[in-house]
């Protein structure tokens, strides 16, 4: 996990998971958990030159050396002037709190399993099509959820454990609604979201492609030991 600070640089978020905000965001505390992207525009100031400017992480208290930026000693070049790119529309999706879920997804764990803990969504581990004698010829071993192609739909993450879950969902992109019951006003689409511990995270989201996708969390040994589940795109 990552909170990126790009040492007082002009810098903008300019697209999430790949996909561009509606307008360019200050990075300062955005968490950036495993399958998280961000594209950044950022500019050298005159004054940096034949400096060295560090990119430091801040997620936790004990900072954390990224990368670092050395800034030549030329002369200055004219920045190049162009508009922002940005999304067409991110739409709001506000006063979502009393629409129940279409689907919750409690995330917990368990001992037991091939590496003596189980991770878990809604009390069930996934077994994995690897897994030859568990696996079942419709879900292969995972549990299977529907949802309609083409319509809003809200999806709630309730954490249960004490550990980070970056939850990150194949095919489709979504918006966090709220967290913990407070609203988020986010101008931009993802498809991973860190749920913290104990936190519970609700976001909105319209599938546009038919097929049956992937939900997990994306710290990958957690997928492997049982977090993860199906989601199947179809018109009703």
């Amino acid at each position: 996990m990552f909170a990126p600070d790009f040492s007082g640089l002009d810098a903008r978020v300019i697209a999430v998971d790949g996909l561009y905000t509606a307008k360019p965001l200050d990075p300062a505390g955005f968490e950036l958990a495993p399958g998280n992207r961000i594209d950044l525009d950022i500019t050298i100031p005159p004054s940096a030159a034949g400096r060295q400017l560090s990119v430091v992480d801040r997620f936790t208290r004990r900072p954390n050396a990224l990368a670092s930026i050395d800034v030549s000693q030329g002369p200055a070049v004219q920045s190049p002037s162009f508009p922002s790119p940005a999304a067409a529309h991110v739409p709001p999706w506000r006063d979502t709190e009393a629409i129940a879920p279409r689907l919750e997804y409690r995330l917990a764990a368990r001992r037991g399993g091939e590496f003596g803990i189980e991770w878990t969504l809604n009390g069930a581990a996934a077994r994995h099509a690897h897994d030859t004698e568990a696996s079942s010829a419709d879900g292969d071993g995972h549990e299977v959820s529907v949802l309609p192609r083409r319509e809003w739909s809200k999806l709630r993450f309730v954490n249960e454990s004490g550990r980070l879950h970056p939850i990150h969902l194949h095919g489709m992109f979504f918006k966090v609604l709220s967290r913990n019951g407070r609203p988020a006003d986010e101008p931009y689409f993802r498809d991973t979201v860190l749920v913290h511990a104990r936190e519970t995270v609700d976001v909105g989201l319209v599938p546009l492609d038919e097929g049956r996708w992937m939900l997990h969390c994306h710290i990958l040994e957690h997928a492997e030991a049982g977090m993860m589940s199906l989601l199947d795109v179809k018109s009703m």
